[in-house]
């Protein structure tokens, strides 16, 4: 289960807080950074801190040891900190506030910016995989974030379409076809957990 589901959480987490993001476009830019730096940055360095004043009781820490450590929470990339699964936080923000100022740049121009948006994001997703460095190594995890903020822009999309969704209240071919749809999400996620990720690709050769 655990192989199954590191197939699909990242990209499913960054798709869960892009449903949260145009609910703060009410505030000013300068008052969301202010905010996600509250609310993600601070609890991001507070609990590298945290993990490294355990690691410095637990272990025989040299000062070298304890700069490494520093020097890692300072630049956050994935799969270079001593707590792996923190990189989330600063990529989050970085996600974020790119996601902020992208919209309000765009919402000057079109009423349609969740859906530019979400191009451009998705061009920056196929852009990051031609030229983007074979493993994270960009401050903050700016390599990553340029990938994942396609998810994110899809949930911003998807959410005002789920939002206020009610099937019961749907005639009755909407509820044949999302029905149908859901059936063939989980048996799709069956075949992907019992044959693995590659079986389609494999089969189609």
């Amino acid at each position: 289960v655990r192989q199954f589901v590191f197939l699909y959480h990242v990209p499913f987490f960054f798709l869960l807080a892009g449903m949260f993001a145009l609910s703060s476009l009410k505030y000013t830019l300068i008052q969301n950074i202010k905010k996600k730096i509250f609310s993600i940055l601070i609890p991001y360095f507070g609990f590298c801190l945290m993990n490294i004043l355990v690691i410095v009781i637990d272990q025989d820490v040299t000062k070298a040891n304890l700069y490494t450590m520093l020097k890692q929470a300072l630049y956050g990339i994935r799969n270079q900190i001593f707590a792996n699964s923190l990189w989330f936080l600063p990529c989050l923000f970085i996600v974020y506030i790119g996601y902020d100022i992208l919209t309000r740049a765009l919402a000057k121009y079109t009423s349609n910016h969740t859906v530019i948006l979400l191009i451009i994001s998705f061009l920056l997703y196929l852009i990051m995989g031609v030229i983007g460095p074979s493993a994270p190594s960009w401050f903050f995890n700016l390599d990553s974030a340029m990938s994942y903020l396609v998810y994110f822009s899809l949930g911003a999309f998807i959410f005002p379409f789920i939002q206020d969704f009610k099937l019961l209240n749907q005639k009755t071919f909407v509820k044949i076809v999302n029905i149908g749809l859901c059936i063939s999400t989980f048996a799709f996620a069956a075949l992907m957990l019992f044959k693995g990720p590659n079986y389609l690709l494999a089969y189609l050769n």
